[in-house]
């Protein structure tokens, strides 16, 4: 009997561990066919994989490679990477190599155990998974500033304020870090203030978005032409993945479950998550000295527009203020997150590389730091839709991910 000469590999999904089975050849030419299956399963949430390679009826240097590089990934982020059944070319081949007990031995993280179980609900073809935080009062929202004058460019040294972030604090806007309004002039652009770092895209076409994280005695801080701000602590956390063959959630229908299942009227929001395509806007030019950012042809040059769905598959970090019925407040800064949505909102998102984010019940504040000390910011959006009859390219998708959120109570 001819051997085969491909790979084949079935799943096995066990709760929260997955069982691959592999057939056929493990070399250069397939082995990266391997590397996609793992990383797709880990980008999904699961961790733990064990091999059954007593299929595999040769294995390469090329196909060592991946098994190691997966094996460390995986140990790395708290997962692991086991071979629970051999063939025996893989088994002579691994022992040659000094690989052998490293990979039969099973560590404790990937024994099936009894877990305490998650609330779930399922919407709109996603699941989400549910745990309180400790926390139970509203966040404080506030506001400042007039976004009205986003129109006309009106903003001056008048309307600029120094705000500093210690910790606990959240807020989206224009604004830019410097040393006072005329430093920054030329650079307003959006801004998000995340816990203990603020992050902005100056619009002076430099393209880099720059930021600042609390480090030692230095508190971030920002030159603020407008924001709206909350205080205190995230109460809820959910992380979602689809239920089956939805490939993505628009941020609507994501955001109206969430808001559903905390049964309030304002929520503020920070997500992390991989991305299935961004939608969105940002600033060319500075909201200063009187333009008119919206007037045609000039606004083609003063703002920028996603044309086609944004940053795929890339990691996004987003803070969001949402509302059924927004306050007088809050209503000047808030927009309709889609034609038919009951919710307006106004969601920032800084987009980072895809990286696997550690396993566990995830800390906010950890994730922020790791990202922005290991990691680099490529972009940020003012998160839109674009819902044009003919050209029209919807609302921001995301695949899976992390979200925090707490209702609001209104203060002056």
């Amino acid at each position: 009997m001819a051997m085969q000469e491909n790979l084949t590999i079935e799943i096995i999904l066990q709760g929260k561990m997955a069982q691959l089975l592999l057939q056929g050849r493990l070399d250069a030419n397939w082995a990266g066919h391997l590397d996609e299956h793992i990383e797709q399963l880990v980008r999904s949430g699961i961790y733990d994989l064990s091999l059954d390679t007593s299929g595999i009826s040769y294995i390469s240097s090329a196909g060592i490679r991946i098994l190691v590089k997966q094996y460390k990934h995986l140990h790395a982020v708290g997962g692991s990477l086991s071979i629970e059944s051999f063939s025996a070319q893989v088994s002579e081949v691994l022992e040659m190599a000094g690989m052998l007990k490293m990979f039969g031995e099973k560590s404790a993280k990937s024994q099936k155990k009894k877990e305490e179980p998650e609330q779930q609900f399922i919407q709109n073809g996603y699941r989400f998974f549910s745990s309180g935080e400790k926390a139970q009062e509203p966040m404080k929202l506030s506001a400042t500033g007039n976004p009205a004058q986003l129109h006309s460019g009106g903003y001056s040294a008048a309307d600029c304020r120094t705000v500093r972030f210690p910790g606990n604090t959240y807020a989206l806007g224009i604004g830019a870090i410097g040393s006072n309004f005329e430093d920054c002039r030329n650079r307003f652009g959006e801004f998000i203030a995340v816990g203990e770092a603020i992050v902005y895209l100056p619009s002076d076409n430099s393209g880099i978005p720059d930021y600042t994280v609390k480090t030692g005695k230095m508190i971030p801080e920002i030159q603020q032409l407008y924001a709206l701000t909350a205080e205190g602590h995230f109460t809820h956390h959910h992380r979602f993945e689809s239920d089956g063959m939805e490939k993505s959630i628009g941020l609507s229908a994501l955001l109206e479950a969430v808001i559903v299942q905390q049964q309030c009227n304002d929520l503020i929001v920070l997500m992390v998550a991989e991305s299935g395509g961004l939608v969105g806007s940002a600033l060319r030019t500075a909201p200063v000295d009187s333009r008119d950012l919206f007037n045609f042809p000039e606004i083609r040059d003063q703002i920028a527009f996603t044309t086609e769905p944004a940053h795929t598959r890339m990691l996004t970090l987003t803070l969001g203020f949402i509302s059924r019925e927004p306050s007088p407040l809050s209503g000047p800064f808030l927009r309709k997150l889609a034609p038919l949505s009951a919710l307006s909102g106004h969601l920032h998102t800084a987009v980072f590389p895809y990286q696997t984010l550690k396993k566990g019940e995830p800390d906010s504040n950890l994730i922020i730091r790791q990202l922005f000390e290991e990691s680099k910011v490529i972009d940020i959006l003012h998160l839109t839709h674009d819902y044009r009859d003919i050209q029209g390219i919807g609302e921001s998708q995301f695949i899976h991910g992390h979200l925090w959120c707490a209702p609001l109570r209104v203060t002056s």
